[in-house]
């Protein structure tokens, strides 16, 4: 193949050709063997994804891709039953809340009382803040596990 003089012209011209060009040169067939087979390996890498798209043409399937993932993760969220989740995750904040003012008001304690009883009091108030964070975080992490685990449940059920 790379001894005929005429392959620079002729992928030259393969290369400009569009995909229906390309079919009529194939079908054709009146042409040099060696010209159909260039012809056929570059129709088959024009309907590879290989194939350089426009900018245009990668915005517009990316954007179709964001909007299928939207699609499916709102259809997730109405089918799949989340109140329990929702529930805990409502009693993580409402620990974090009633931890952070009862460290607060220890504190406020700690500043009325004894000499002796302070660095108790304010030992106490950074533990009960500290526990609560704690809290807090491990409930989360739960929510959050117990969510992927049901949405992953979901998508296994549809297939």
């Amino acid at each position: 193949m790379n001894q005929n003089p005429y392959i620079k012209d002729w992928l030259r011209s393969i290369e400009s050709m569009n995909e229906e060009e390309l079919i009529k040169v194939i079908e054709d067939d009146s042409r040099n063997e060696e010209f159909t087979k260039l012809a056929r390996e570059r129709l088959a890498f024009l309907r590879s994804d290989n194939a350089p798209k426009e900018v245009w043409e990668e915005k517009a399937e990316s954007t179709e891709r964001q909007i299928r993932k939207k699609e499916q993760s709102n259809e997730i969220k109405k089918e799949v039953d989340n109140s329990a989740e929702n529930t805990l995750s409502f009693f993580a904040v409402v620990t974090l809340v009633v931890g952070i003012i009862a460290g607060i008001v220890l504190l406020v304690l700690a500043s009325d009382s004894s000499k002796s009883e302070v660095p108790l009091l304010v030992f106490y108030s950074v533990v009960v803040i500290i526990s609560a964070l704690v809290t807090w975080a491990t409930l989360k992490v739960f929510v959050n596990i117990s969510k992927t685990l049901k949405e992953i449940n979901y998508r296994l059920s549809r297939k």
